[in-house]
């Protein structure tokens, strides 16, 4: 039976749609060796190839295409989901200081770029270190991802822009945020196989919450359930079963404006998917 390496992050939407996998709940014709990291993380060990079935963001997806493919399953894709551009309370947005932002290739980055269009002064923070900073003075301009969106009114910090809602009303798509994505090297049959049995540990999360609930809660780092449930509904949607053609055409724009931006190299970006 072969072995694949499987790198997801510690996030609700994550730890919930792999949950089957994780736990022998789907029929595999193949074992995972599984590891828990920041997105950012994983963007950045995608560059070595050093999973084979790694969650990526979409952005980064840009730089790593000649190695891995996308799965059409797994997505983070949605509409009213995407990074939040927050300051400290009664702060104007000065587009000369410095912004903190969750990796350099992570989707939010691109969104901040593509919303100031031009170069933010960033500073390269860890995302639940964020808001902690911003609370704190250390820095006045953060965005956040993941459960920031539901909980940052409790740092006092306020929304200067809904990045996903700029996208949405710019290009009239949903925002893609992640996915996930397998090394070409494995196989079709293989990575089909993978993608199939992500489809059906989806669908066994969504039939079985209160047993997958506590595996999401050990790894979350917001504990309260209200926000951890309003996370994953939030976050696991259609799109994360299967890849819709209006999904597929929001990623592809998404990386056309990183090219155009220069963010990435360019590449045939018709040929992400498996097909």
């Amino acid at each position: 039976m072969k072995n694949l390496s499987l790198a997801f992050t510690p996030c609700p939407n994550d730890t919930f749609m792999f949950y089957g996998i994780v736990h022998g709940k789907v029929s595999m014709d193949f074992s995972i060796s599984t590891t828990m990291k920041d997105v950012e993380a994983l963007n950045q060990a995608a560059k070595d190839s050093l999973f084979d079935i790694s969650k990526l963001s979409c952005f980064a997806f840009g730089s790593v295409a000649d190695k891995y493919t996308i799965l059409r399953s797994g997505a983070a894709l949605g509409r009213g989901c995407g990074p939040l551009l927050l300051c400290k309370e009664g702060k104007k947005m000065d587009k000369s200081s410095w912004i903190a932002i969750p990796g350099e290739m992570t989707t939010a980055h691109l969104l901040l770029r593509l919303f100031l269009g031009e170069k933010a002064k960033t500073k390269i923070m860890p995302f639940d270190q964020i808001m902690p900073a911003m609370q704190r003075g250390d820095i006045d301009y953060g965005v956040v991802i993941h459960e920031g969106r539901f909980t940052y009114p409790s740092y006092g910090l306020s929304c200067v822009q809904d990045l996903g809602i700029f996208w949405e009303q710019t290009y009239q798509l949903p925002i893609p945020l992640g996915i996930i994505a397998g090394k070409k090297e494995c196989g079709k049959k293989t990575l089909e196989s993978f993608e199939n049995a992500l489809s059906q540990s989806i669908v066994y999360a969504w039939q079985n919450r209160e047993l997958v609930y506590p595996y999401v809660k050990e790894y979350a780092q917001e504990m309260q359930e209200k926000v951890i449930s309003s996370h994953i509904d939030l976050y696991v949607t259609k799109e994360s079963q299967r890849w819709s053609e209006e999904g597929k055409k929001a990623l592809c724009l998404l990386l056309q404006k990183a090219m155009e931006y220069k963010m990435i190299k360019e590449f045939p970006i018709e040929s992400c998917f498996i097909e």
